[in-house]
């Protein structure tokens, strides 16, 4: 069993101020082969995400000149319709220690929303349309284990919306990607 302790959190930093605090994220663990990480190619598809999620929890960060803005401020005004995203707290940086076997890996993330000790909720924009298909092979399981034992969370959630369908849905992850973490730990611990 993995224990997640010094836990602490950063309220209303900058994104790139996240970026400084110490700890693995999950993006970096994903991504990883033999300990580095090919540089990342953002796509229209990934960019419309980032606009999406900055209109909902970042308002300072929102590209205004972005030809897919108004296609990103309509999926967010049906999610904020839909959802009551504004009573949770949004993009709250985290870091603590992963403890598995006697060895201990310190890890970051950042949420999207979150309901304190209850909850956290990670947006995702796709064109697809099959929900479960995209959260199974992008890993989204894993991701939830790790920020919803770094914030103190019991139930993890997808708050997920189709581009090309224009369909969304909130979806309750079990949280069953401790095997994941617990390779990780084993190849990035240190001895407690």
């Amino acid at each position: 069993m993995i224990n997640f302790t010094n836990r602490k959190r950063y309220d209303n930093i900058p994104f790139n101020d996240y970026l400084k605090v110490g700890g693995y994220s999950y993006s970096f663990l994903k991504r990883e082969n033999a300990g580095s990480v090919a540089p990342f190619m953002s796509t229209k598809k990934v960019e419309l995400g980032k606009l999406v999620d900055a209109i909902l929890t970042q308002p300072d960060d929102i590209d205004i000149y972005s030809p897919q803005l108004k296609t990103a401020e309509k999926i967010a005004t049906v999610l904020t319709n839909n959802f009551p995203i504004k009573h949770f707290e949004s993009q709250v940086s985290l870091t603590c220690d992963m403890e598995y076997n006697g060895l201990k890996m310190p890890f970051r993330g950042r949420l999207d929303w979150g309901l304190k000790d209850i909850a956290v909720i990670d947006l995702k924009v796709t064109a697809e349309n099959n929900f479960r298909s995209v959260i199974n092979h992008m890993g989204y399981d894993n991701q939830l284990f790790g920020y919803c034992g770094a914030y103190g969370a019991r139930l993890g959630y997808i708050l997920i919306y189709s581009s090309s369908t224009d369909k969304y849905d909130l979806i309750q992850m079990p949280l069953n990607g401790e095997q994941f973490w617990k390779e990780k730990i084993m190849k990035f611990g240190t001895v407690k």
